[in-house]
């Protein structure tokens, strides 16, 4: 199975770590790891990629950190979707949007590293809704007030 790991610009190096005790023999890993110097044997790792939707593609499973921009551009694929929350920041967004995905059922959401391989391996069979974009629809109207105030 093709498994695709991305964490943005962002470190978590603990998901890799991670990912490499739970990893099963049936897994290909390929790893967008924002950190050069993580290398694990029998996972393909570099820190940052200009295009990484050539990888997406070919995954059986995408394994993401919650953040907002790789998790709504992975929905909106509708790929077989695993969203590990970075517990590890100080501030804790990622867990709202990962609970938030768990509920609606657009993904499988894992809160515990130690159930990562259950998780990656639940998520080829889980059949989750559909990601439905809601489109921003107040761009001209905050234009208009944008300029508005610029010219008084």
């Amino acid at each position: 199975m093709n498994v695709f790991v991305t964490v943005g610009t962002t470190r978590f190096d603990e998901l890799f770590e991670a990912l490499y005790q739970e990893k099963k023999p049936n897994w290909k890993l390929v790893c967008q790891t924002a950190n050069p110097a993580i290398f694990y044997p029998e996972m393909i790792c570099f820190d940052y990629a200009n295009d990484i939707d050539k990888y997406i593609e070919v995954a059986d499973v995408v394994v993401t950190h919650a953040g907002a921009g790789s998790v709504y551009s992975l929905l909106e694929k509708n790929k077989k979707l695993v969203v590990v929350p970075n517990l590890y920041r100080i501030d804790k967004h990622q867990s709202d949007l990962a609970e938030y995905v768990h509920k609606e059922r657009y993904a499988i959401s894992c809160f515990n590293m130690s159930d990562l391989g259950d998780c990656i391996e639940l998520a080829r069979t889980f059949q989750s809704q559909k990601y439905r974009k809601v489109e921003f629809f107040k761009g001209e109207e905050i234009s208009a007030i944008i300029n508005q105030v610029l010219h008084q």
